[in-house]
């Protein structure tokens, strides 16, 4: 949570849920996470772990009573290190391969649950699945993938855009990096944040007036009520009034 965003005081032990996750994987996920889950966290928030990037796994992990859902496809050291301590803490989110969150439509699955559980107003639940687009998909172009912008000046450059995208979603090394989408909601405000595993930047992206691109960040400002670029542009945070 950010120091603006109310939190339980005391955090909650988190449930952890499979679906087709084998055992020894979700041994080492529990055990790499035992302060935060464990056997007696079965009254507490859940969350939803799984194998495959079927789409339809993002609504049953934002279903009630669950609060998240984590991607497992593979063993990964990193898995949970965002969200379960977010979902302790009261929020909720999801935790994916650049992969799925390039190919499902994550922002549109996050913003209609929070219409229900945080209560979003229609034209808030818009703007947050805008911004939410613009957010995931530079944390998966930018950051996990790690394809230069600048491709995009041109029809041949757009066309070696387009295939380095494609050849690195299917490359562990780029398309297995985690991206995280995590929101919390207190008061009269929602707040999200997307996160990814790539190299980040130092200092505000530079945009040429004439640009064709690079303008995410931008729109993201016109929607949100406060946007925040943090832990070296890895971390971009919004908020909303709801």
């Amino acid at each position: 949570m950010s120091k603006d965003t109310a939190a339980p005081q005391t955090a909650a032990r988190v449930s952890l849920e499979t679906a087709g996750v084998d055992g020894p994987a979700m041994a080492a996920l529990a055990e790499r996470h035992a302060a935060i889950t464990g056997a007696d966290a079965a009254e507490g928030p859940s969350v939803l772990v799984f194998a495959d990037n079927d789409a339809a796994r993002l609504d049953e992990a934002l279903a009630p009573p669950r609060m998240g859902g984590l991607e497992l496809p593979v063993p990964d050291p990193s898995a949970g290190d965002r969200l379960l301590p977010w979902v302790a803490q009261g929020g909720a989110g999801l935790s994916l391969t650049a992969a799925t969150a390039y190919r499902d439509e994550v922002a549109r699955h996050v913003a209609d649950a929070l219409v229900t559980r945080a209560e979003l107003s229609a034209e808030t639940r818009d703007s947050v699945e805008l911004a939410l687009q613009e957010a995931i998909a530079n944390a998966v172009f930018h950051g996990s993938l790690e394809v230069d912008p600048d491709l995009r000046d041109s029809a041949e450059g757009f066309k070696a855009f387009v295939e380095t995208v494609d050849a690195r979603l299917e490359q562990p090394e780029y398309g297995g990096r985690r991206v995280d989408v995590l929101a919390s909601w207190a008061g009269d405000t929602v707040e999200f944040a997307v996160l990814d595993r790539g190299p980040g930047y130092s200092g505000p992206p530079q945009v040429a007036p004439n640009a064709a691109h690079g303008r995410g960040l931008a729109l993201i400002a016109a929607l949100a009520r406060h946007v925040g670029v943090e832990e070296g542009g890895r971390r971009l945070v919004m908020r909303f009034q709801r």
